[in-house]
């Protein structure tokens, strides 16, 4: 009986409709591989990716398996382009800073670069077009996504309608993931923070990764009306 009672309470706060979640684990080993092999000590500053995995890969994402799927991305351009401002495009991933205040006002932010682009299809929308078709997603960010513009529906440079882009991956496997709380909503208070990542969360479940280390950022109970915040991540 008490091991029904734990199972069932475990459900409550991982199960989701379409399947389990991409796991921590799984996430913790994607953003730190990219981070140790391909960004480390290069791209220090506010930058994004997205990376896709095929299906297969999915149900196990081991070291090996990553370091496989990524083996095609040319490393250093990767490296070269993000730091120039430029945006990367890859065969399984795509990656960009913010943009140089001198090239376009107003600057816009890394997420938005990538989720609408310049053109008529946006960088991430090239990535899931192409094969392989993408089986869980992982989306990155150094710096959680901002409160003023990025999570913000009154401003045009919002990116949660943009998020639709991955609507055709399972729910349970496509993860947003920040390392560290943008700096400007540091000052705000926790009830703001929660309410402007909520809206995010709604598109895609939001973790934060840290030092190898990744917490979901919102539970939602099955049958739950509300998601709820798990604390830790209000303070990494």
């Amino acid at each position: 009986m008490a091991r029904h009672v734990l199972l069932c309470l475990l459900c409550l706060l991982t199960c989701i409709p379409g399947g389990m979640l991409l796991t921590n684990e799984e996430l913790a080993r994607v953003t730190e591989y990219i981070k140790k092999e391909m960004t480390d000590g290069h791209l220090n500053f506010q930058h994004a990716y997205a990376v896709k995995f095929t299906l297969g890969e999915c149900r196990r994402l081991s070291p090996e398996v990553i370091k496989q799927a990524l083996s095609q991305e040319d490393i250093e351009s990767l490296r070269d382009t993000v730091y120039k401002f430029g945006v990367y495009n890859g065969p399984r991933m795509v990656a960009a800073s913010y943009s140089d205040s001198q090239v376009s006002q107003p600057t816009l932010h890394a997420e938005y670069r990538l989720l609408h682009g310049e053109g008529n299809v946006s960088p991430i929308q090239n990535l899931m077009n192409k094969a392989p078709e993408a089986g869980c997603v992982v989306f990155f960010s150094l710096y959680s996504p901002c409160l003023s513009r990025c999570v913000n529906i009154e401003n045009d440079f919002n990116i949660i309608k943009e998020l639709s882009v991955f609507d055709n991956v399972n729910e349970a496997q496509r993860a947003f993931v920040f390392r560290n709380i943008y700096s400007d909503d540091k000052k705000r208070p926790d009830n703001e923070i929660v309410d402007g990542w909520r809206s995010l969360n709604e598109r895609m479940t939001l973790f934060n990764c840290k030092n190898g280390n990744c917490d979901r950022c919102f539970i939602r109970p099955v049958g739950g009306k509300e998601s709820l915040v798990v604390r830790k991540c209000l303070h990494p």
